[in-house]
C-alpha cells in the first residue's frame, strides 16, 4: 500500500530528473506560458493533501507546532502577504499573472512536500528518505557521466551553455541545475553520513552512494557548493559525539572529495572556483540596497511581490532570458539581473518586514537542527547539512524557483525535524 501511495511522487521525480526542458511541452493558463512538468506540483498537492486528510492514521500526522516548527503557518503566511503586496506593486499585465502563479507553486510545493512526509509512519518515512537519496546519487551519476564523457544525452546548446570557464560541461540536468545544485546533494550527503554512523553493515552501499554525491558535486563548478561542503565537514567535526566515527568519516570525505577533484580537474579548469569575484551578483546586491535605503518607510512593507524581479515570463517565452537578452537589466538604481538569484533579497526587497520574517524561520532551521541533534547525539549529519544548504539563501533562489528540487529538499528538512523527535526514525 504504501509503495503505491509514492507511486506519483517516483514517477513525477523520473519525469523531472530525466525529461528534458526541449521535450517538455508548454500550456498555456490565463495566458501565460507554463512547463508541463510544473504541473505535477499539483497534482502531488491534490493527491497526498487527499490521502493525509482521508486515509493518514492520525497517530502519524505529528503535531505541527511541536515537530515541524509552525511551518506550514509561516508559509501560508507568506503567500498569503506576497498576494496583498502585489497591490501596491508595479509588476501589471502578465507579469502580474505569471509573479502570482510562482508563489502559488512555491506554497503548493512546500504543502506537498508536507503531505507526503506528516501522514506517514515512522517505517514508511525511513524507507523514503532511504529511496530518495539513493534516487538523487543515481541521477548525479547520470548527469556526471553526460557532463564528463559527453555521452550524447544533451543538446549540442545544452553542451555549450554548460562548458563557459570551466573547461568541460558543468554537471546539471532537469531537476537541478549546476549553480544551485548543491542544494539538495548536500543533505542527501548529510543523511548518508548518518546512516554510516548508524550501521555500518551497509557500509560498501553508503560509501557508493556518498562518492557519487560528492563526485556530482564537485563536477558542478560551484563555488556555493565548495563553501557548503567546507561547513558540513567543519560542522560535522564538531557536533558528531563518536569521536572514532567521526575522524574516520571525516577522512573518509577528504579522500573521496580529492579523489573527485582529481578526476574532475583533469580535464576542467579550476580557475571558476578558485576566483570568488562576481560582478552580476555584486552589482545586482548593490542595486538592491539602494532600493531598500531609498524607500523610506516603505521598506517595512516591501515594494511589492514582482515589483523588481518579475521573473518568470523572461525565464520561460522565446528561450530563456539569455535568449532574449533579458537577463540583465537596467535600473535608476543599476543594472540588476532579471532574477534575484538570492531568496535574501528577495524577500528583503519585495516583501519587507514579513520578508525577513521568514528568512529568519529559514536560518532558524539549520540552528534548531544541530541543537536538536546535538542533544539527541542522532541526525549531526543532517544537520550540519542543513546549514551548509542555507548558502543557497544568499546565493541562490532555490525555493521560489525551482519547485520539483525543492520538493525534495522540503521532504529531507521535514523528515529530519520529525526524526530528531522520534528516535524510532531511521
Amino acid at each position: 500500500m504504501a509503495m503505491f501511495r509514492n507511486l506519483p511522487l517516483w514517477l513525477s521525480a523520473l519525469v523531472w530528473a530525466f525529461l528534458p526542458y526541449t521535450f517538455t511541452p508548454q500550456i498555456e493558463i490565463l495566458s501565460i506560458p507554463v512547463e508541463s512538468k510544473d504541473c505535477l506540483i499539483w497534482i502531488l498537492f491534490l493527491y497526498y493533501g487527499i490521502v493525509f486528510l482521508f486515509f493518514a492514521n492520525p497517530e502519524n500526522a505529528l503535531h505541527t507546532k511541536s515537530v515541524y516548527l509552525n511551518l506550514p503557518a509561516y508559509v501560508s503566511a507568506l503567500g498569503f502577504y506576497a498576494a496583498i503586496s502585489m497591490l501596491w506593486s508595479t509588476c501589471e499585465g502578465k507579469d502580474r499573472i505569471a509573479m502570482a502563479y510562482t508563489m502559488a507553486n512555491t506554497v503548493l510545493t512546500f504543502f506537498a512536500a508536507y503531505f507526503i512526509v506528516a501522514g506517514k509512519s515512522n517505517l514508511d518515512v525511513a524507507r523514503l528518505v532511504d529511496r530518495l537519496v539513493w534516487f538523487v546519487s543515481i541521477v548525479g551519476v547520470v548527469y556526471f557521466s553526460e557532463s564528463y564523457f559527453s555521452i550524447g544525452l544533451r543538446s549540442t546548446e545544452g553542451r555549450d551553455a554548460a562548458i563557459g570557464e570551466f573547461g568541460i560541461q558543468r554537471v546539471h540536468g532537469p531537476l537541478f541545475g549546476a549553480a544551485c545544485g548543491y542544494f539538495l546533494l548536500l543533505p542527501a550527503i548529510g543523511i548518508t553520513l548518518d546512516k554510516i554512523c548508524v550501521n555500518m553493515n551497509r557500509f560498501a552501499l553508503d560509501l557508493a552512494v556518498l562518492l557519487a554525491l560528492i563526485i556530482t558535486l564537485v563536477g558542478m563548478g560551484s563555488r556555493g557548493a565548495n563553501i557548503g561542503l567546507g561547513i558540513l565537514c567543519v560542522m560535522f567535526l564538531l557536533t558528531c559525539r563518536e569521536q572514532g566515527k567521526r575522524v574516520f568519516l571525516i577522512i573518509l570525505l577528504f579522500i573521496l572529495l580529492a579523489g573527485s577533484m582529481l578526476l574532475v580537474y583533469s580535464k576542467a579548469s579550476s580557475e571558476k572556483v578558485s576566483s570568488f569575484e562576481d560582478t552580476p551578483r555584486e552589482d545586482n546586491y548593490k542595486a538592491a540596497l539602494s532600493i531598500v535605503s531609498s524607500s523610506g518607510l516603505r521598506c517595512l512593507y516591501g515594494s511589492g511581490y514582482g515589483s523588481v524581479w518579475a521573473w518568470y515570463l523572461p525565464d520561460v517565452e522565446d528561450g530563456g532570458a539569455l535568449a532574449t537578452k533579458r537577463f540583465y537589466v537596467p535600473t535608476k538604481y543599476g543594472i540588476m539581473l532579471y532574477n534575484p538569484h538570492s531568496i535574501l533579497l528577495m524577500l528583503v526587497v519585495e516583501l519587507g518586514v514579513i520578508g525577513v520574517v521568514f528568512f529568519v524561520k529559514l536560518i532558524q532551521l539549520p540552528i534548531l537542527l544541530l541543537i536538536r541533534s546535538s542533544i539527541s547525539g542522532q541526525g549531526t549529519g543532517m544537520a550540519s547539512a542543513m546549514l551548509a544548504s542555507s548558502v543557497a539563501y544568499v546565493l541562490d533562489f532555490p525555493i521560489f524557483k525551482y519547485w520539483a528540487m525543492a520538493l525534495l529538499w522540503w521532504i529531507f528538512v521535514l523528515v529530519t525535524l520529525r526524526g530528531l523527535c522520534n528516535e524510532n526514525v531511521r
